[in-house]
């Protein structure tokens, strides 16, 4: 089935096909002044000295003309109009000589049809029956060729079939028309078997050489089985750089339209990339036009249809190109696109053109490169279909230029062996790829990009900007484990991505888990990232996102990164080494900013370890740089696994890090070796002061080994718990702590902040977690070094404010890592232990069961510390200033209060099964003793049966 893209392309094309109507390109030419007639089956042998007697061939008619118009090429009195009428037959014959027309020749029409008067071109019969064919024992290069004299002289050619021939004894080929002038114009004409080859001429053009200073005109052409070392069916080229002239002005225009090649080739053993053009090789010219032009099964060395080289502009509107093929590149994969190749031009258009089935070294539909001396070089690909092309790398499209635009295109199923199934992009300046798809394409065995490689320019002061809009990258594969960005891959641009969706792309084709696959979806590298209302899903073996700056930036004036998140979806991944559905590596400055994003169900499949990754189900982040800040803010981690923090996973040197009103819910650790924290694993790798915060967070029904959050930095690191709830049914969660904090601490030499401890601090934190276990469990880890000797151990601090346990079987505060470390000032009596009824809670600080401490006064609220659990070292902490202890009585009064509540509930369902029961009694009676008779419609009687 077509499928919707490909299909509105279609229509494009037919529209544009239909509003060209009847234009062309074929000038009106005035009524001539001289005409000869040609015809091979009348009398007129030599036609001399004879004006009305017709010519038996070409080659004698031409001679007639020119004796007439100017005695032979010498000087004439005025301008003249020529024009060699040929009737229909077959003409074997191959003029040995050039004819040159003097200057005073305004115009030449070679017109089949054997009409008397042709004023146009377009009156010249398509089925005129004229055919000029070489003779199979001729030893010319060319069967006409022309050279004009006059600065204005148009030549034209219509009506005409063409046939070359390969002569006895292999001498060599023949080629059909040669034509040097002002203008030329070829309308309803057809060459076939047409090609040049020996070492005494110029291999180039095998139907058609053609060299001007102003236009050329080919219309309604058809072109088969021609071929010559380049330009195999047809060459043009400027006037003066034909005669030699390296500092030669371009001709004007070359406009072809309608016209078919077909099995032409040009190839050659030279590897010089300006040798090709199986179909057409045009250079030096200011403006190229190409509509609905076809090509089937055309071959050269580079661009197997067309080449064009150093051409200001080229434009193709409703072309087809089909099953070509750019030989070189099974060479040196260095040869341009397998059907069309532009190098050198300012401005290029594509319009509304299919490539189906081509094969080139970059890229296998169509190449384009700009020049490299001109400061802006530009592309517009728009309306076209790009199909099971295969190439080296561009398998679809390979472009280099200024600034590209990538307009409603379609992109399926085409294959490379290294880079860009679909489309490799290269720009210098800001680009856009706006409402196409990239489906089905894949890397053989190459690196970025199944579906898209797009990359800035090296060394560039300012990052060019990629805009990525209404796009679709589905299905796009990598062919082995080497590879990153199955879907979409960029480098050294900033992209700016909305409404786009990547899903299906699978970055490997091995079986297993992947331990070195980097993005199946995305990945934007050296460069900042805005992702927008997009969707990211069912991505395979790798992360669904991978931002990477791990390089230099390209100058140091270059812009610092960003990378942004907002309003998209991140889902069903599976694979990732870490992070599955968010990578994030980065040595430069950067600033990561998620907003109202939905991340979901993303599972990294690799078993944890330091190196491999296997953290992060959701989101991984790492850094080795201080100029960094992380946001996180409205967003909805679950059902995320991973070995190690099932949801999250940021190891940063960054200052400052924020999570605020993010949910994450039934995300789980499960490991199969190393650490298993449920959610999310903070670790503060800075040894200069941080302050990390996490605010009006949900951690709900997270499943794992060890704790929910687990929290580890150097000294002077903060965390702080504010708002924060953690919620947990009987039968998910199974870990112990809520909380686990890991102090690191460094030799003091080596930095001036100098021994410290991390700090947590619970501001108003809520848990509800329906097992026993620990709020807090903490850890302290040293530095050791190679003399054997190793920094202290300092435990973190732990401070609680406002924080609520509810619903806890059990629940101590600190473990045994924090022991002397509990800040005294904040009151441990300033968490409410609801099913423990008293302020005054034992809290052993080793993690044992709470150790019985006496003499404490009761009266003051004070609560009771045992550091070890013996009992021995009880400490009486009066609790903070101006907090209201529970009344002595509370336990009494709930008891008689519970009592009564007991008796009132006793009674009340008493009452209600006696008034049950008599309810039940009294309808029974009625029943009995009522009878209800219906008299009619709507109207009842009442019988008494009672005498």
């Amino acid at each position: 089935m077509m499928h919707v893209r490909q299909l509105a392309v279609a229509m494009y094309v037919l529209a544009v096909l239909a509003a060209q109507g009847s234009a062309s390109c074929v000038p009106a030419l005035p009524p001539p002044e001289l005409v000869v007639y040609v015809d091979a089956g009348g009398a007129g042998g030599t036609c001399a000295g004879n004006e009305t007697q017709p010519c038996a061939s070409v080659c004698m008619g031409m001679q007639r003309l020119l004796a007439l118009a100017g005695n032979g090429g010498g000087e004439a009195d005025e301008n003249v109009h020529l024009q060699l009428s040929i009737a229909a037959g077959r003409y074997e014959e191959a003029c040995e000589e050039s004819f040159t027309l003097p200057a005073n020749v305004i115009s030449l029409a070679m017109v089949g049809g054997g009409e008397a008067h042709v004023h146009s071109a377009q009156e010249a019969s398509r089925a005129s029956g004229v055919v000029m064919a070489a003779p199979q024992d001729a030893f010319t290069s060319r069967l006409l060729s022309i050279l004009a004299l006059g600065d204005d002289t148009t030549v034209f050619v219509g009506g005409i079939s063409f046939l070359g021939a390969l002569p006895a004894g292999g001498q060599q080929s023949i080629g059909c028309v040669a034509a040097q002038a002002a203008d030329v114009v070829v309308s309803d004409a057809s060459f076939e078997g047409c090609a040049v080859g020996s070492e005494e001429h110029e291999d180039v053009g095998g139907a058609l050489r053609l060299a001007l200073s102003g236009t050329a005109c080919l219309e309604h052409v058809s072109f088969l089985d021609c071929a010559a070392e380049s330009g195999g069916a047809v060459f043009v080229d400027t006037l003066f750089q034909a005669a030699g002239n390296s500092s030669a002005r371009a001709f004007d225009k070359l406009v072809v339209e309608d016209a078919t090649f077909e099995r032409c080739t040009a190839e050659t053993t030279d590897d010089n990339e300006e040798v090709g053009g199986g179909g057409l090789l045009v250079r030096n010219g200011d403006e190229v036009s190409l509509t609905g032009v076809q090509a089937v099964e055309c071959s050269a060395n580079n661009g197997a249809a067309v080449l064009a080289l150093n051409v200001r502009a080229l434009t193709a509107n409703a072309c087809v190109l089909r099953d070509c093929s750019a030989v070189m590149q099974q060479i040196d994969n260095t040869s341009g696109g397998g059907a069309v190749t532009v190098h050198g031009a300012e401005n290029v258009a594509v319009n509304g053109s299919t490539f189906e089935g081509n094969d080139g070294g970059r890229g296998g539909g169509l190449h384009i490169s700009g020049r490299s001396l001109v400061a802006h070089s530009v592309l517009d690909l728009t309306h076209s279909n790009f199909t099971s092309n295969t190439a080296y790398t561009g398998g679809g499209c390979f472009v280099n230029v200024s600034a590209a635009h990538v307009e409603d295109c379609v992109f399926v199923a085409n294959e490379v062996q290294r880079d860009g199934g679909g489309l490799v992009l290269d720009v210098l300046n800001d680009a856009r790829v706006e409402r196409c798809d990239f489906t089905q394409n894949a890397c053989a065995s190459g690196s970025y990009g199944g579906g898209v490689m797009a990359q800035g320019g090296l060394g560039l002061a300012v990052r060019p900007r990629l805009n990525v809009s209404g796009v679709r990258v589905v299905g796009n594969r990598m062919g082995d484990n080497t590879g990153t960005g199955a879907g979409f891959f960029s480098t050294r641009l900033d992209v700016h991505a909305i409404d786009c969706v990547v899903a299906w792309n699978v970055a490997s084709s091995r079986e297993g888990i992947c331990a070195s696959c980097g993005a199946s979806g995305m990945t934007v590298r050296e460069g900042s990232l805005e992702l927008l209302d997009s969707t990211l899903s069912d991505n395979e073996k790798g992360s669904a996102l991978v931002i990477a700056a791990l390089d230099d930036p390209p100058t140091a004036s270059a812009a610092p990164l960003s990378f942004h998140l907002a309003r998209s979806t991140i889902r069903d991944t599976s694979g990732g080494a870490a992070g599955s559905g968010v990578s994030v590596r980065s040595s430069v400055p950067y600033a990561l900013s998620i907003q109202e994003c939905t991340i979901r169900n993303n599972r990294v499949m690799l078993e944890y370890n330091f190196d491999q990754g296997g953290s992060g189900g959701g989101l991984n982040v790492h850094d080795d740089i201080e100029d960094a800040s992380i946001t996180i803010e409205d967003t909805l981690f679950d059902f995320n696994s991973a070995p190690n923090a099932g949801a999250a996973s940021i190891h940063s040197l960054a200052p400052a890090l924020l999570f605020r009103n993010v949910t994450m819910r039934e995300n789980a650790a499960l490991p199969h070796s190393g650490g298993s924290v449920a959610s999310l694993q903070l670790e503060a790798a800075s040894v200069k002061p941080t302050a990390w915060s996490v605010e009006d967070t949900l951690f709900e029904d997270e499943l794992g080994r060890t704790s929910w959050l687990r929290f580890e930095g150097w000294s002077n690191a903060t965390l702080t718990l504010s708002g924060t709830r953690f919620s947990g049914k009987l039968f998910s969660v199974v870990t112990p702590h809520v909380v686990d904090v890991v102090s690191r601490t460094f030799d003091a030499a080596n930095s001036d902040a100098g021994y410290g401890a991390a700090v947590v601090n619970l501001k108003e934190v809520v848990v509800n977690k329906k097992v026993s276990g620990m709020l807090v469990d903490c850890e302290a880890r040293n530095s050791c070094y190679g003399d054997g000797s190793c920094s202290p151990l300092v435990a973190p601090f732990v401070n609680v404010h406002s924080t609520q346990v509810q619903h806890a079987l059990q629940m101590n505060m600190t473990g045994p890592g924090c022991a002397g470390n509990v800040n005294p000032q904040q009151a441990v009596c300033d968490v409410e232990l609801e099913d423990l009824g008293t302020c005054a809670a034992s809290v052993a600080r080793d993690g044992a069961s709470a150790g019985v401490c006496a003499g404490c006064p009761d009266e003051s609220c004070a609560y009771r510390v045992d550091k070890d659990g013996s009992a021995s070292d009880c400490t009486c902490l009066v609790p903070p200033e101006g907090f209201e202890c529970p009344a002595e009585e509370t336990k009494s009064d709930d008891s008689s209060s519970s009592e009564s509540v007991l008796t009132l509930v006793v009674l009340f369902f008493a009452g209600f099964l006696v008034g049950l029961v008599g309810s039940f009694v009294l309808v029974v009676g009625i029943l009995y003793f009522t009878k209800v008779k219906r008299k009619g419609q709507g109207e009842y009687e009442v019988i008494n049966t009672v005498e």
